[in-house]
């Protein structure tokens, strides 16, 4: 319940003169304090405020309405609004040595300064507002200073507050609802500003009230505390405010209930409290659904135009579900017959929709709109490509709805989808290469074609001949759109050279691997589980140790997608010993000490060794077609460059002569080189 505030303000600095009584307790109160100026602005429309004693007619400017609810008791006089209007109240209320000023207020906003009564600026006049949170206000100037008194707390928001503030004999006071909240020391004259005062405003312009205003009235005099009191007390009913509930029946059978609420106040506002919950503000007409099979009491308090709460009244009665016939604690549920599969081009779509309970309605809602009414066949046209879901909920009569809707999810789908291919192999020895591939789109199925044949349906990963050099696949997606730029790889076939050309390829496998992707694809590569790093396809490995190697290729797409070919894998065999590139000098010199020598040196055997192996060494004196063996050892042969020195007893044996040096490897065969001897 939103509680109206009023703001009664009264600022007295001086002596008035008496009025004429007006036929109400508050009117007869503030007549007989003499105003120097009161407007009681229930004038039917403007441009005037009528005064009421003293001064001038308040002139009116901007958005003011009249007519509003007013804020005394046993008056029908009204109120008037301020939606950023306000009143210029003349010149003629100049007090000198006090003054007072009084108001009644209601307050709807409070996010910025609102001002009731304003003269002069800020080293001159008065000045009544409210602060930002709606704490009142008073300063004062007078010919020895200034004074600011603030009122310790906020008012509350729509409700009618009286509001005074005098200032006299040293002393500026403000009161709330008749009661003093804070005053401040301040000797001097009142010192006035230049232009007229203003209600609803700053005399400067600006920080205009928002809410209504009442009982608007100036004092050349310091009202005392008790007339104060006095206005304050008068204007409000001395009696709390009563309620009147009429509701359902004592017994029914209805899941909700609707009351209609009176009080005493034309202008109360009200509070419910439902079995006992807590108080929350309601309407007049407060309605409450989904009420459980049981007794029910509902307590309302009015509470009156200043803020009281009044005397509370209590409504009694009693659900029962169970007295209706075709009651059932199950909540309905809703079945839905589409004609539209879940994948579809097709723009339109059409529902049937029936519950599990006789007597139903439906409320639909179509992707993110919110439910609405509907009936049991449910239409749609026109609906754009993506997602829709139509979501549904069944209500019985009861009022019991279906706690999660029924739904039926489709898509619209226009757009071809793309298509992206990766490639690879065959291995080293296998007879077929692998191809993967994969769709933009979830779902669907693919069609591939091999070297320019017919299109036939397929799944990755896909086998391809060893001999296939060309391969287009195309996605199809689940509302049967084809993509109409198949995507296309090309594997090249490569060999490896087939006779190793150093100590190192001699020693080591290698092996030639085609692959590609299809357009955008960034390739990277990795051999034997190593680092991923970039790569292009097709290309030869070398230095292969002998055993079982892997090699995988990946393919990165735009968008995030990524394909991966199951690895190729092959066996890199050891072959048998083979000696290769045999070197040893042709020419050696005997020297005095009888050993040969190759410039100086003593000579060495030098060859290649594919794998590890013993190698027999054999040196042969040739005499003509015939030779001889000279000497034959064994050294422990590694793979790679294998260095022999010849050992000192064949060196010394040397003569003069032509001579032949062979390695033959184990199982292998020999290796010879012909020498001389001078």
């Amino acid at each position: 319940m939103r509680l109206r505030a009023v703001l009664s303000v009264i600022v007295a600095l001086g002596a008035a003169a008496p009025a004429t009584a007006l036929a109400s307790p508050y009117a007869d109160a503030v007549t007989a304090s003499a105003p120097s100026g009161w407007w009681r602005l229930g004038d039917a429309a403007g441009p005037q405020a009528a005064n009421a004693a003293g001064g001038s007619a308040g002139t009116w400017s901007g958005a003011l309405s009249a007519g509003a609810p007013g804020a005394l008791a046993a008056d029908a006089n009204a109120a008037l609004a301020f939606s950023g209007g306000w009143l210029d109240l003349g010149t003629t209320f100049a007090p000198t040595a006090a003054l007072s000023l009084e108001s009644w207020v209601r307050l709807t906003s409070a996010s910025s300064t609102r001002y009731i009564f304003s003269q002069g600026g800020t080293s001159t006049g008065f000045h009544l507002y409210t602060a930002t949170g709606g704490a009142p206000v008073f300063v004062v100037t007078s010919s020895a200073g200034r004074a600011t008194v603030t009122a310790p707390s906020a008012l509350s928001a729509n409700v009618w507050h009286h509001v005074a503030a005098t200032f006299a004999a040293g002393t500026a006071t403000l009161y709330v609802d008749g009661a003093p909240v804070a005053l401040r020391a301040l000797s001097g004259m009142v010192k006035l500003g230049s232009g007229s005062l203003y209600a609803g405003r700053y005399a400067g312009g600006g920080s205009t009230w928002r809410g209504a205003l009442d009982e608007l009235a100036v004092y050349d005099r310091a009202l005392s505390p008790a007339d104060v009191a006095d206005h304050a007390s008068r204007g409000r009913d001395g009696t709390l405010a009563t309620a009147a509930v009429a509701g359902p029946p004592a017994l029914t059978d209805a899941t909700s209930a609707t009351f209609a609420l009176t009080a005493s106040d034309p202008q109360a506002t009200f509070t419910c409290a439902l079995d006992g919950a807590a108080a929350t503000a309601c309407g007049a007409a407060p309605r409450f659904d989904r009420l459980a099979e049981r007794d029910h009491v509902l307590r309302v308090t009015p509470i009156d135009r200043w803020g009281r709460a009044g005397q509370a009244a209590d409504y009694r009665w009693r659900a029962d579900h169970t007295a209706a016939p075709d009651w059932s604690p199950t909540p309905p549920e809703t079945r839905i017959a589409a004609t539209v599969p879940e994948v579809t081009a097709r723009p339109d779509a059409s529902f049937a929709l029936s519950a599990t309970k006789p007597t139903v309605t439906f409320a639909c809602a179509l992707d993110s709109a919110a439910f609405a009414p509907c009936g049991e066949t449910v239409d749609v046209d026109s609906v754009g490509a993506g997602d829709h879901v139509l979501r549904v909920v069944a209500t019985d009569r009861f009022g019991q709805s279906e706690p999660v809707p029924a739904q039926y999810s489709w898509r619209v789908d226009r757009t071809a989808p793309d298509t992206f291919a990766l490639a690879a192999g065959p291995a080293p020895g296998a007879a077929e290469a692998v191809a993967v591939f994969a769709s933009s789109e979830r779902g669907g199925r693919f069609e591939c074609r091999v070297d320019g044949g017919g299109w036939s349906a397929c799944a990755g990963p896909l086998a391809l001949p060893g001999g296939a050099t060309t391969l287009a696949v195309r996605a199809i997606d689940a509302a049967g759109n084809v993509d109409p730029s198949p995507a296309t790889v090309q594997l090249t076939r490569e060999t490896p050279d087939a006779e190793p050309t150093g100590a190192r390829s001699f020693t080591t496998a290698s092996a030639a691997l085609s692959f590609a992707a299809s357009a955008g694809g960034a390739l990277s590569c990795r051999l034997d589980g190593g680092d991923w790093s970039p790569c292009d396809g097709p290309v030869t490995l070398a230095g292969l140790a002998w055993g079982e190697h892997g090699y995988d290729v990946r393919a990165d797409f735009p968008g995030g997608l990524r394909l991966e070919a199951p690895e190729l894998r092959w066996t890199a065999a050891a072959p048998g010993a083979r000696v290769a590139a045999l070197q040893f000098p042709v020419l050696l010199h005997r020297a005095r000490d009888g050993r040969a020598r190759s410039r100086g040196r003593p000579p060495t055997l030098r060859f290649a060794l594919n794998v590890a192996a013993p190698v027999s060494v054999r040196v042969e004196r040739l005499r003509g077609r015939r030779s001889r063996a000279l000497s034959a050892w064994t050294v422990p042969g590694r793979a790679g460059d294998v260095l022999v020195r010849l050992p000192d007893r064949v060196v010394r044996r040397l003569r003069r002569g032509r001579y032949r040096i062979s390695a033959q490897p184990a199982a292998g065969a020999a290796v010879r080189v012909a020498f001389a001897v001078v």
